[in-house]
């Protein structure tokens, strides 16, 4: 199911690349910060999850996994790799957003911290290690879930995370 019919999303972000000179070449997560962060308060409300999870420390986080539901364009996933050295599973639905988004993961040098799935998380999480994962986040994308597909969205989230694990949503 695609949820943006449009391909307006990454004909944007295509274009604003290009008029910032960012349409090649390796880049920063930080370049990207003014157009791949698609869920409300940007990167703030990044920052305060972390804050709010006490993550804070990059030592650590080196060696933390965590899953994104619905990774859209790989900005939140880029974000946290890059700032606090998070290992994230990035999960989108949208086969086009997942590619570009692993693309822009590779130029800015963070695939060994971002892994990119394209899939249905339902699917993708079955073949999941269980009991592996210290947070799972989604920003915005549980909307996107019917209430039978929450309940299982839960359930599968559950047997992924860690004992005491967390899981992150905004909505």
């Amino acid at each position: 199911m695609r949820l943006y019919n449009k391909p307006e999303l990454l004909i944007s972000l295509r274009n604003n690349l290009r008029a910032n000179g960012l349409s090649k070449g390796s880049i920063s997560y930080k370049d990207l910060l003014p157009f791949d962060q698609n869920h409300y308060h940007g990167t703030e409300v990044l920052d305060l999850a972390m804050k709010e999870l006490n993550f804070l420390d990059q030592n650590i986080n080196s060696n933390r996994w965590t899953i994104q539901i619905g990774s859209n364009l790989g900005g939140c996933a880029r974000y946290l790799a890059g700032k606090y050295h998070l290992n994230i599973l990035a999960i989108e639905l949208q086969n086009d957003l997942s590619q570009f988004a692993s693309e822009l993961t590779d130029r800015c040098d963070l695939s060994q911290k971002v892994h990119h799935i394209a899939g249905d998380f339902l699917n993708v999480a079955q073949h999941l290690q269980e009991n592996f994962y210290e947070t799972i986040f989604s920003w915005i994308t549980i909307l996107h879930f019917n209430e039978n597909d929450r309940i299982q969205l839960m359930k599968q989230s559950f047997r992924l995370l860690k004992v005491n694990g967390y899981f992150f949503c905004e909505y």
